[in-house]
């Protein structure tokens, strides 16, 4: 057999091994090529680092999930009700055509949310985030201003709850996260969901210091221009798709930004956490 495009023989094998294993499976009404994808097939393989196995089951776990709930016909209900009820949302890409989601506590109009609308809103964004991917992107970049944050704001259950889904059924989408405006309070939580987080998404994770515009620098060379208005607090100028098409190839990447490194938390003082705030042992690594 042929190597497949950007595939040494042992993986191009094992690609083909997982797509024949998913013959005989109907499929999905709204996705019919969601699972015979090549870039889901690799998504799925290498977040179980190409155990074909484990790659196995936890694609068809996903395929069954998506047949359930229909993902791509979700609709956030609370911003209906109440619009602003989620600050979370799309608001251009980056240079490699990624969508970046940008959210901003102070701007949200609930500040007591539960895991089923967190989880409900953040699977429509992200649903909707795919569509707009241009050809050869399957990554996004998240935006947080922790500008408002409170520890009510920052449950832990709320972001396992989030990451569970993530990790089980959108597995190597993320590209980047870049905090600002973090506080001790953020800083204490982050430290205990990294637990649960595996270390090449947390490795994604970039928090950037209260000096914006110097700490800006550190990750310019990631970020759109456009993208780094809007972190300083300028207007973001969303970038067509059609423009990105023409300036992208096949599956451009690029390289993750490393995390912050334990010192910067040295002066933070710990912060116990409640017992109602706590994750489960056994929460699955978001990956």
């Amino acid at each position: 057999m042929k190597c497949l495009l950007g595939f040494d023989m042992e993986h191009s094998k094992k690609i083909l091994e997982l797509k024949k294993r998913l013959v005989g499976i109907k499929p999905l009404e709204d996705e019919p090529e969601f699972f015979n994808s090549e870039e889901t097939l690799v998504r799925f393989l290498n977040s179980r680092q190409w155990n074909i196995n484990d790659a196995e089951k936890m694609l068809k776990e996903s395929i069954e999930y998506r047949r359930r709930i229909r993902p791509s016909h979700l609709d956030c209900k609370w911003c209906h009700d109440r619009p602003g009820c989620h600050s979370m949302r799309q608001v251009g890409f980056d240079e490699a055509g990624r969508p970046v989601i940008y959210s901003n506590f102070a701007q949200a109009n609930l500040h007591h949310n539960t895991t089923e609308d967190t989880i409900c809103h953040c699977t429509y964004l992200i649903e909707n985030a795919k569509r707009t991917m241009p050809p050869g992107v399957s990554t996004w970049v998240f935006v947080i201003d922790c500008t408002g944050m409170t520890i009510q704001a920052c449950n832990p259950k709320l972001g396992y709850g989030v990451t569970q889904v993530m990790a089980n059924h959108y597995p190597e989408r993320l590209g980047l996260v870049i905090c600002v405006n973090h506080n001790p309070v953020f800083q204490g939580i982050w430290k205990a969901m990294k637990v649960f987080i595996h270390p090449n998404t947390s490795s994604k994770v970039k928090l950037v210091k209260n000096e914006i515009e110097n700490d800006a620098n550190e990750i310019e060379h990631k970020a759109h221009p456009n993208i780094m208005d809007s972190i300083k607090g300028k207007v973001v100028s969303v970038k067509k798709s059609s423009e990105l098409e023409k300036q992208l190839p096949p599956f451009h990447n690029l390289d993750s930004c490393n995390s912050d490194s334990d010192e910067e938390f040295e002066q933070i003082e710990i912060i116990d956490i409640p017992d109602e705030f706590k994750v489960p042992d056994d929460a699955v690594k978001f990956t």
